[in-house]
């Protein structure tokens, strides 16, 4: 196992998220998100105001989430560790984090056409900004049966020592749980499920940012656990080396 090219990896993970929230929240200034009730002309004029800003923060935001790839394939190299090379569930992880990491810079690229132009009608910002958002808050499945499959993975584990401590298991379907309110934004314009309100936005906004530190610091663990281990049985293997050669 290579634990320095493992920690790189996991440590791109939350260094992604600093990245993206300097170019989403700090720059851009999208938090809270546009209101899902403003008209098109409020819309347009948020854009025309913010025209530069917006497109800045987006751009630095869409080019560096991407690093969360490096860390969902230590995530899955160490859960097929513990689940075997045929493991169903590290395969699941594989592809709805990587899924995950899709839908947080593709519909940023949405709010960054609307962003594009200042001359066009105000209608089509509108219709735009309306795509973007519902893109990058609504899609909860993917969040969802990552977090809990991860759960499932880590508990699967039945060794006398976990690789990933137990607690950590119940956490993750507790997040996969807390993000599901996302999903509901496509029926509400205002309120607490709409993609600006409580359940689609601030509770999955400050999880996200929970889960990925608490899985950071987890796959870490495993990592040095196990580089360590070699080290901690040298000794035992040199003595018995000597006592054959004697």
């Amino acid at each position: 196992m290579n634990a320095r090219t493992q920690r790189i990896c996991i440590w791109a993970g939350p260094v992604s998220l600093l990245l993206f929230g300097i170019g989403y929240l700090v720059v851009a200034g999208l938090v809270p998100p546009i209101s899902p009730g403003h008209n098109a002309a409020q819309v347009a004029a948020r854009y025309a105001e913010d025209h530069d800003r917006l497109r800045a923060g987006l751009t630095i935001a869409i080019f560096t989430s991407p690093l969360l790839f490096a860390w969902v394939g230590v995530l899955y190299t160490q859960l097929k560790a513990v689940g075997g090379e045929e493991s169903p569930l590290a395969t699941i992880v594989q592809l709805t984090g990587s899924m995950l990491v899709l839908f947080l810079f593709f519909p940023l690229m949405v709010l960054a056409d609307a962003a594009f132009r200042t001359d066009q009608p105000p209608e089509i910002t509108k219709a735009i900004n309306d795509l973007g958002w519902l893109l990058f808050i609504a899609p909860a499945g993917p969040a969802v049966l990552l977090a809990v499959t991860m759960g499932a993975a880590m508990l699967s584990d039945q060794s006398p020592r976990p690789a990933f401590p137990r607690p950590v298991g119940y956490f993750n379907i507790l997040m996969g749980m807390s993000f599901t309110g996302a999903s509901l934004c496509f029926l509400f314009d205002s309120g607490p499920f709409a993609w600006n309100g409580l359940f689609p936005f601030w509770i999955p906004l400050v999880d996200f940012g929970l889960w990925v530190g608490v899985n950071t610091w987890a796959m870490l663990q495993v990592v040095n656990a196990k580089s360590a281990a070699p080290a901690s049985n040298a000794p035992v293997e040199e003595a018995l080396v000597a006592s054959a050669r004697g």
